[in-house]
């Protein structure tokens, strides 16, 4: 076994370096040689030299942290020799080849998908699409606006100013009417989408898939009040005299002009507040600690635990891509099927303690994200219609 994917590798590598034009006279010569050894060896190559299919995979596979994979590699080395005194070629490959990707535009790591490796069960003629911009508007006389990319103009009914463009949801304009009534709004982003919104004092807010902020079209009083359900990032206005106050089911965050990241959905045991800068009050039922950048509320079962992180970890979410660290696949896979709008099952309950560390692209098929997955970790996915079947993978040696 080892020999042969010594082999494997090593025509991988010249494959990689003839399809980049970085290979060596022998290396040419190698791929010849496997090309005239089959006609289904020359179709495969074709495929590969796809402009399209090449470049959609080198994009997808540039996204993994290759200095996560690399010390995760280092690690899993160490810990082999130290029980065996000699290392599994196989697990080698798994993360050499994540490494050797992004320098060798796609040979290595995609050969291994597509050539090598047995067909993988994931039923790749159901193509399930990422996510996109969207939310639902409720006013304060109850009714609703879809928003999308479409530019709407609305009017709130003490005079607010409401806009709906290509930068997001923004209150402007509004009428302060020396009233103490506060006019209620909610944005609602369900399933499978996103949205960005700026409040009327000028906060901006992002806001995640299947998540619900509740807020006052205008602030009034000493505070500024908001209401969260799901998980939104935060970059709030500076004003010293009215704190900004953000109230979940588990805690509440007071800030006055800082940035942070609270996560808090319904269908979750745990949640957290993230700073990224400036300073927080996070306080709950039992308990009130005070945050500095890079810090983290974590919350369980009644208790709020402050521990260092990594902001990107809890921000990356806003751009183009996932990032976990050493985050369990139960947790990861609810992250996905809230953008993808999927269910998750699972054949084999042992698998949601299962960990990946590195990043995941957001706007891409669920199938390459999936795909991702399994090169990485020891499962293997099939979608059925809706359903993503989550199980072990009993072709690798067990860890």
């Amino acid at each position: 076994m080892e020999q042969s994917n010594r082999k494997v590798f090593k025509i991988s590598l010249a494959i990689s370096r003839v399809l980049s034009g970085e290979a060596s006279d022998t290396e040419r010569e190698a791929v010849d040689g496997w090309l005239n050894a089959s006609e289904e060896n020359k179709r495969l190559f074709g495929r590969l030299q796809e402009e399209g299919l090449l470049a959609r995979k080198v994009r997808i596979y540039q996204t993994i942290d290759k200095q996560a994979a690399f010390n995760e590699f280092l690690k899993e080395k160490a810990m082999l020799e130290e029980r065996h005194r000699r290392l599994r070629f196989g697990r080698v490959l798994k993360y050499a080849a994540i490494l050797i990707l992004p320098l060798l535009v796609g040979g290595v790591y995609l050969l291994n998908q597509l050539l090598f490796e047995e067909k993988k069960e994931l039923d790749i003629a159901t193509v399930i699409s990422h996510g996109e911009r969207k939310a639902v508007l409720h006013l304060s006389d109850g009714s609703t606006v879809d928003l999308d990319k479409s530019n709407v103009m609305l009017n709130e009914r003490n005079g607010m100013l409401i806009s709906s463009k290509d930068s997001g949801l923004i209150y402007q304009n509004g009428i302060d009417d020396n009233t103490k009534e506060l006019i209620y709004n909610t944005l609602y982003v369900p399933t499978k989408g996103e949205f960005y919104m700026q409040l009327s004092d000028g906060t901006k807010v992002w806001i995640g898939a299947r998540s619900r902020l509740k807020y006052p079209v205008n602030f009034k009083g000493k505070t500024r009040e908001v209401y969260l359900e799901g998980e939104a990032f935060f970059d709030v206005a500076k004003n010293p005299g009215k704190p900004f106050i953000v109230k979940t089911k588990d805690f509440s965050v007071r800030a006055l002009g800082t940035s942070f990241n609270v996560m808090n959905y319904a269908d979750d045991d745990f949640s957290h507040a993230t700073l990224k800068t400036g300073k927080v009050e996070v306080t709950s039922d039992r308990q009130k600690v005070l945050l500095v950048p890079g810090e983290q509320a974590f919350y369980r079962n009644y208790q709020t635990r402050v521990k260092k992180v990594d902001i990107d970890v809890y921000t990356a979410w806003m751009g183009n891509v996932f990032k976990f660290d050493k985050e369990n696949i139960d947790v990861i896979l609810r992250k996905i099927a809230r953008w993808y709008d999927v269910h998750i099952f699972y054949m084999n309950e042992s698998v949601k303690n299962y960990h990946f560390k590195g990043t995941l692209p957001k706007y891409t098929n669920l199938s390459d994200v999936l795909g991702l997955l399994e090169q990485t970790t020891d499962i293997k996915f099939q979608i059925k219609g809706n359903t993503v079947v989550v199980m072990k993978d009993g072709t690798r040696e067990s860890k």
